[in-house]
């Protein structure tokens, strides 16, 4: 496994994906359609969603979200999750303390 993974980041770094835009050419068309690499995953291409604007978005989306939910309405449900996981904990350690 990690002669898999050494493998793929030795040919990531030669190609130089990391840091660049990847264009396609339609071949209908003349016109030039260009897609940002995702910065959490540097052979994928980045969602439309995920723009960067938000705190801590490097483009990782691997299952595709975005693009069926609204990214303001995951967020908040994201939220809601962990607050009500920091709650469960707290309940699970005040059981076993008292």
């Amino acid at each position: 496994m990690a002669a898999f993974v050494s493998g793929i980041s030795v040919g990531l770094r030669n190609a130089s994906i990391v840091s660049r835009n990847v264009s396609r050419k339609s071949s209908s068309s003349a016109n030039t359609v260009s897609m940002k690499v995702s910065e959490s995953m540097p052979f994928m291409n980045a969602p439309a969603a995920l723009d960067g604007s938000m705190v801590g978005d490097v483009g990782f989306d691997p299952l595709g979200f975005s693009r069926a939910f609204d990214i303001k309405w995951l967020r908040e449900a994201e939220l809601k999750h962990c607050r009500i996981s920091m709650l469960a904990v707290l309940g699970f350690l005040a059981q076993e303390i008292f």
